[in-house]
């Protein structure tokens, strides 16, 4: 959420950047967005986890919220459209 912007702003990230994101918020590094993946049977994956590999391969996006992101009737459609999967 950056209550500076207005709307919903959907981005998709490079092929390059995606793995540098994962690892930036798989292994501890601090960052502003916390996500921590763990492997279906609960341990932590390592940077060399077939699950992280097959991540990167993914299309990802990055989603801006603004302010008054969810007073928009059209929330849910601006983020599917925004990913390419009208």
């Amino acid at each position: 959420v950056d209550t500076t912007a207005d709307g919903v702003t959907v981005t998709r990230l490079s092929d390059e950047t995606v793995p540098a994101m994962i690892a930036e918020n798989l292994f501890g590094r601090r960052s502003r967005a916390r996500v921590v993946f763990e492997a279906l049977d609960g341990r932590r994956c390592g940077p060399d986890d077939p699950l992280v590999s097959a991540l990167s391969q993914l299309p990802a996006y990055r989603v801006v919220l603004g302010a008054q992101a969810y007073q928009d009737r059209h929330f849910s459609r601006r983020i599917v459209d925004g990913v390419g999967m009208a």
